[in-house]
């Protein structure tokens, strides 16, 4: 894409000032709204997107000794179908475009420099034709929603110090967004997957399961109002590339090796696993105290919702039973009835009436079970919450936190590290459009296992004196598996 393709260079000229004809927008129509967002507000580029077919980047302008510095590149693709949840706005939808992409310096200790993305957008129908247009058709991307996608992109790069610069547009029938970003390291603190040694500790930032938790409640469509804070559900719809923490860590000499965990934190072992030649073993209990709570409380709700609604269902069909029941019993005392017998009839209905109150009474005592059975549900309830915590974990991905080993005579380090840069120079996210990333900051992180000589993965927990331990599976985010 060039900025030359545009039909005015003017930066002035806004989105407004396009007439918009009945006919659905163009590819240049798109290029024009693009190349209006990404104007580079710093010049190290000896060409850009404005004028060539590719962005010519000087290094030495981004450092004295070219000798001691690699320049990192990394793609990757997202879609409609297998990436973006439907409530995603189309500014979500280009910061994660550029969030996944980013992520993977954060795993090299890399500094964003540039980034370039094709973007596939569905074509639809023109405008003031939906009549008589076949069931399900799209509804096409409006030059509205290309800008707010652009401004997603622009905002994310340009947050962690990278300048848009440059791409190409296409219609596909679904919304699809490759992008590939180029960063710069010194060669001295570039970090792999290949270096951990038996007994490095096994750490991961931030909450792990956040995203999956999330996931689960818009993929059953589920009212989250209800379930969950509109904070919270960023943790999907916006993820966090940890790039100041994987440069710090990496220029830290106290990391082994490291990886993002994009796609679920097992893959993640396992690629650590086979590239250092190691196995892991992580500690159940460690890896949930390294949730956020919300997350293990929205789980929660969702158990005790479920269960609530089978229970409701058979308090339901208990009551029919018994009403039936006492309606049949009700008529056949009708037939005993004597006026002239009013005294004794009276006794028997106080007779009656003491019966009652003693099944009150059982009842009363059938409560106090209850409540015995709803703290055993209560406890049932916390372990189903939490095996769905650890499986969104595990397995589903989409959290993008890091995963990395230590050496364990260097933990400390890496503790004062997190320490200074929660206490001084957390970044400051009140300018975005999306209002903040609460729940991201202050950044912890937690030592969920270390690395084993043997090269199996397992899970295990701590019971009393003993311990039970399994394998950890194979499995986690599929990009080619549709779960829209």
């Amino acid at each position: 894409m060039k900025k030359s393709d545009s039909l005015s260079d003017s930066p002035s000229e806004s989105l407004s000032d396009t007439p918009l004809s009945t006919e659905r927008p163009t590819e240049k129509d798109f290029i024009r709204v693009f190349s209006r967002v990404f104007q580079m507000h710093e010049k190290p580029f000896l060409s850009g997107s404005e004028h060539d077919d590719c962005a010519a980047v000087r290094l030495d302008s981004f450092c004295r000794d070219l000798s001691g510095e690699s320049l990192t590149f990394s793609t990757d693709t997202v879609r409609e179908s297998s990436d973006f949840p439907k409530s995603m706005t189309p500014w979500q939808k280009g910061w994660m475009a550029a969030a996944v992409n980013l992520s993977d310096l954060a795993a090299m200790g890399s500094k964003p420099a540039a980034f370039l993305f094709s973007a596939g957008l569905p074509a639809g129908l023109p405008a003031g034709s939906s009549a008589g247009s076949p069931a399900g058709s799209p509804a096409g991307f409006t030059l509205s929603d290309a800008e707010a996608l652009a401004q997603g992109i622009q905002d994310c790069v340009s947050f962690f110090g990278g300048e848009v610069v440059g791409g190409d547009t296409e219609f596909c029938e679904e919304l699809t967004i490759s992008g590939t970003v180029i960063g710069i390291s010194e060669n001295k603190h570039l970090t792999f997957r290949k270096n951990a040694s038996p007994g490095d500790l096994l750490c991961v930032t931030g909450a792990p399961g956040s995203a999956g938790a999330a996931l689960s409640l818009l993929l059953d469509e589920i009212e989250t109002a209800a379930f969950v804070s509109a904070s919270f559900l960023k943790n999907l719809t916006e993820p966090f590339p940890r790039i100041a923490e994987g440069l710090l860590l990496s220029k830290s000499g106290a990391v082994t090796s490291m990886i993002d965990t994009s796609d679920g934190l097992a893959f993640s072992v396992y690629e650590l696993s086979s590239l250092s030649k190691v196995g892991f073993e992580i500690d159940e209990q460690a890896l949930l105290d390294a949730a956020d709570p919300e997350a293990l409380e929205i789980l929660g709700k969702r158990v005790l919702s479920n269960r609530g609604n089978a229970a409701n269902a058979a308090n339901a069909a208990n009551a029919a039973n018994a009403a039936n029941a006492a309606n049949a019993a009700n008529a056949g005392n009708v037939g005993i009835t004597d006026l002239q017998n009013g005294g004794t009839k009276t006794q028997n209905n106080d007779t009656g009436t003491h019966n009652i109150d003693t099944k009150t009474e059982n009842n009363d005592t059938g409560t106090h079970n209850n409540d015995t059975g709803a703290q055993n549900n209560g406890n049932g309830d916390l372990k189903e919450a939490e095996f769905l915590l650890l499986q969104n974990a595990l397995y589903t991905g989409g959290d993008y936190e890091l995963l990395f080993t230590v050496s364990p005579d260097k933990i400390k380090n890496v503790e004062e590290i997190f320490k200074t840069y929660n206490e001084s120079a957390a970044p400051d996210f009140t300018h975005l459009p999306s209002g903040g990333k609460s729940g991201r900051y202050p950044c912890r992180f937690t030592i969920i296992g270390k690395a084993i000589a043997e090269s199996e993965n397992v899970i295990f927990r701590q019971l009393g004196s003993g311990e039970t331990r399994r394998p950890l599976l194979k499995k986690g985010y599929d990009s080619f598996k549709k779960y829209i």
